[in-house]
């Protein structure tokens, strides 16, 4: 395991912030606001973990 250290960009918080906007839009009583997190967080998945073996 390499101790490389992987950061976020501005832009990747600035998606994650525009994304994050729209919380409310998938609210519902049985999952409440998961699909909503979701969404907002890929961005900074995707720049996180860059392989599917992580």
């Amino acid at each position: 395991m390499t101790d490389k250290k992987i950061k976020l960009s501005k832009s990747d918080r600035i998606k994650v912030a525009f994304r994050h906007q729209f919380l409310q839009s998938s609210w519902n009583y049985e999952r409440m606001q998961n699909g909503g997190w979701a969404f907002s967080m890929i961005p900074a998945i995707k720049r996180l973990y860059t392989s599917k073996d992580q």
